[in-house]
């Protein structure tokens, strides 16, 4: 098998708290995580619920390393991104560090 380390960051919005402020979100966070060298692996709403309270929107972004996610969550173009999000939303972010295949 082929292994690889991966790094991930996961932006969880449970709730659009405010949809006209949410509108440009999408597009700026994505841009800011691609020029930070980030790969969308999902970016959805269509979520079913196993158990517990399902977000209204996830998003998985994957970096080369944990460096690399954090320095992109520091970047301006992001912080204009998350600016957005925490007026509009219910939602919070972490980052995953991990091996996978």
């Amino acid at each position: 098998m082929n292994f690889k380390n991966w790094s991930l960051r996961l932006p969880t919005i449970q709730k659009i708290t405010d949809p006209e402020v949410y509108k440009p979100l999408p597009e700026k966070g994505r841009a800011a995580a691609v020029a930070a060298g980030g790969h969308y692996l999902i970016s959805t709403g269509n979520i079913t619920t196993l158990d517990g309270v399902v977000p209204e929107k996830f998003a998985l972004i994957e970096f080369d390393s944990i460096e690399k996610a954090q320095a992109w969550y520091s970047l301006p173009a992001q912080k204009d991104a998350d600016a957005i999000r925490f007026k509009s939303t219910d939602s919070f972010a972490f980052i995953v560090e991990g091996v996978g295949k």
